[in-house]
Parts: structure tokens; sequence; C-alpha cells
């Protein structure tokens, strides 16, 4: 097992270490073109953020009138923000949310306003004109790792029901994350559990995996054989 590594700050790393005296121009290209980068990098990750709530919903509308009308609606009862204008999407189907916070607060026929920037998300119920929750969008690093991914999630602990429960959370967080139960590891005492990065490409999704889990970054045991998939996770005692 290896020590976790740090990761790095996508914005504030971006910045040049040090200007050479010698060679200004390219100092100024360095940040030019990197600070490109970071404003890429948080522009996808704040179209990710958009697609997974409007894909969890199933309807978004496009009618600027409909857009205005809930506004006021919602205005009247809230204060709104100024600076971004939202987006607009209903609840058509509830059973089909996938979304885990608009599953348990919206009901069919509700409005939702997505305000991306100011990290909000609102629930209007217009049948009674009430505000029926209000969330946070978060932005999350991990999402476009999850997408098209692929773990195997293994039980070291001998405790079947301990693993279940591990992959039904990283399902319920990370959907698009292709989840296989590879069954018992060889060796059933693993005292800490492990996330293992099998592309030494996905480290968000290895720490929101972590996160998850409560376990530990790692490598392939001595014991176990390293899996077909992208990453594998062996399920410890600890979790």
């Amino acid at each position: 097992m290896t020590a976790k590594r740090s990761q790095p700050n996508l914005i504030t790393d971006f910045r040049p270490a040090k200007q050479s005296v010698s060679h200004p121009k390219l100092g100024k290209k360095f940040l030019k073109k990197n600070l490109k980068l970071a404003a890429a990098t948080v522009a996808l990750i704040t179209v990710i953020v958009v697609i997974t709530l409007i894909l969890a919903i199933k309807h978004v509308s496009s009618d600027k009138k409909e857009l205005t009308r809930v506004k006021a609606q919602v205005g009247a009862l809230m204060i709104l923000p100024t600076d971004e204008e939202p987006t607009l999407a209903s609840v058509t189907d509830k059973a089909k949310l996938t979304n885990l916070f608009l599953k348990s607060k919206a009901e069919n026929g509700d409005k939702v306003l997505i305000y991306v920037k100011n990290h909000t998300v609102i629930i209007y119920r217009p049948g009674v004109n009430k505000i029926a929750a209000v969330g946070t969008v978060t932005s999350d690093p991990a999402l476009p790792e999850a997408k098209g991914a692929t773990i195997t999630v293994m039980d070291g602990a001998d405790d079947p029901a301990k693993t279940q429960a591990v992959i039904a959370n990283i399902q319920a967080a990370y959907p698009d994350l292709k989840v296989t139960d590879g069954g018992m590891s060889n060796r059933h005492d693993f005292p800490t559990t492990i996330v293992i990065d099998n592309t030494n490409q996905k480290d968000n999704l290895v720490d929101a995996l972590a996160k998850i889990t409560s376990g530990k970054r790692g490598v392939v045991p001595l014991s176990e054989g390293t899996a077909s998939t992208d990453l594998e996770i062996i399920v410890g005692k600890d979790t």
C-alpha cells in the first residue's frame, strides 16, 4: 500500500513556478496558456454539473416565457441570484430521478431552477405556490473520470453485506461508473479498505471513492491479482 499522493489544485497550480529573467516572453506565454487551460477545466466541470442534474430531471424547458414566469413566481417567495440566468427543468417522472437530492425532495410537476454559478438548486411546487427545497450544486471533478469507467469491488473482510453496501453507495454516487462484484478476495482479513487505480489517470475519482468507502489509496496487494477494470476496491474491516 502506498501513501496517498497529494492532489494539485487545478486553478492555483497553473501559475508558473518562477519566471526566468533571461526569458520573460516564455513566462508570459506559459501563464497565458495555462490560464486558458484552467478556465477550460472550470467550464467543463460546470457543464458536467448542469448535464448531470438535467439528465436526472429528464425534461428541460427552452421556453423563455416559462422561465420568466417561474422566476417571477419563485422570486416572490425568495431572493434569487441576479448575476446569472438559471436553467429551468420540470420533474415529469419522479421514479426515474437519479440525483439523490432531487429524488428525496421533488415531486411530479415541480419546477427546478438550477443556478450553477451560485451553486444553488431550487425546487418550486406550483400547485401550492411554495418552495419545496433548496439545495447546493457541487462541482465534482470525479464525474468526468467516472463516465464510462469500470471498477471491481471485492470482499476483503469476509463480510458480503458490507461489500454490497459499498457497491450500492458507489452506484448511488456515480451511476455512470460500471461496477462489478468481484466476490471474495484471496485474503479475507484486510484491515483497511483499499482503492486502486489501475490506469494511474483517475486521481479525482480515487479520492472520491476513498471518501465514500472510508478507505485509502493503495496498490494491488501481493495476495491478489490485478483486475481487468480501470479501478478496484478491496473492502476491509474498517469500512
